[in-house]
């Protein structure tokens, strides 16, 4: 979450709804990933960018059980369940080629609203 809460101060302090709007790249690995596509490719709001944090931590942080750990070794787990996690914020989008993830509908929308910069909507802008 510290992430999160330095880019809120970071978005505060710009002005600014979209982390897109502050930075030409964005990029994570693992958890920060999940921040780092949510905020920037899906444009997501900083809200939304937490709730979709905290329901990832609390699907692939789990232990394994023993059975899991004998039968497909550590982490197994946890990667089915980023998988997943991953599959419902792309959407249809999971499957297709990450060019095609960049065509994501918010990412034109947040361009076309009167020059606020928001997404219609979203109550932000």
């Amino acid at each position: 979450h510290a992430t999160i809460v330095t880019l809120e101060r970071i978005m505060a302090e710009a002005g600014q709804w979209c982390v897109g709007e502050c930075f030409d790249l964005i990029v994570g690995t693992s958890t920060g990933g999940v921040i780092a596509l949510s905020a920037g490719l899906l444009r997501m709001t900083l809200a939304e960018v937490a709730h979709v944090y905290d329901t990832m931590a609390a699907e692939v942080f789990k232990p394994d059980s023993y059975i899991d750990l004998l039968r497909r070794g550590p982490g197994h787990t946890a990667a089915r369940a980023f998988e997943h996690v991953m599959g419902d914020m792309l959407g249809p989008e999971a499957d297709q080629p990450l060019y095609a993830a960049a065509a994501h509908q918010r990412w034109y929308a947040a361009g076309s609203g009167g020059g606020g910069g928001g997404v219609e909507g979203n109550g932000e802008g």
